[in-house]
C-alpha cells in the first residue's frame, strides 16, 4: 500500500509541477520532495498557457499490468485498466482542488536555479485518457 502511496504522490506531484514552468527541474516544497526521475518532460499534453495548463493523465498497459501516467512517469501497476483508470481519474480530482500557496524553486533549462510563489488557485485542467 505504501508503494502505491509513493507512486500517486510522485505523478501528482509532477502534474503539479507541471503548472508553475514547463521543461524546467523542480524542487517541491519542503517536505515534498520527488526525486530526481519526477521532472516534467516535453510533453505537448502538459502545455504552459498564461491562464492555465493541461495535464493528461494516460492509462496503458505497463509491468505486467495497467499503469496511468503524466509525461514519462508512470504510477504504481494496477491489475486491470478500470483500476488504473479509477486511480487516475482519482488524482485528476485531486489535481484540480484549490490548496495553499507554495514557495517552490525550479532549475530551468539553463541550469539556473529560480524562486517563485505557486498560488493554490491556480489548478490545471486534466483531462484522463483511457
Amino acid at each position: 500500500m505504501l508503494g502505491r502511496l509513493v507512486g500517486m504522490a510522485a505523478v501528482t506531484a509532477l502534474a503539479y509541477l507541471a503548472l508553475v514552468k514547463r521543461n524546467s527541474s523542480y524542487r517541491l516544497p519542503l517536505g515534498e520532495q520527488a526525486g530526481a526521475d519526477a521532472v516534467p518532460g516535453d510533453d505537448p499534453d502538459q502545455t504552459a498557457g498564461s491562464d492555465s495548463t493541461h495535464v493528461v493523465y494516460e492509462v496503458v498497459e505497463h509491468d505486467g499490468g495497467f499503469a496511468y501516467k503524466v509525461g514519462d512517469v508512470f504510477s504504481e501497476t494496477f491489475a486491470t485498466r478500470l483500476q488504473a483508470q479509477d486511480a487516475a481519474a482519482a488524482a485528476a480530482r485531486r489535481q484540480v482542488r484549490p490548496g495553499s500557496d507554495e514557495e517552490i524553486e525550479y532549475q530551468d533549462a539553463d541550469g539556473k536555479w529560480h524562486a517563485d510563489r505557486s498560488e493554490g488557485v491556480d489548478r490545471p485542467e486534466t483531462e484522463v485518457r483511457a
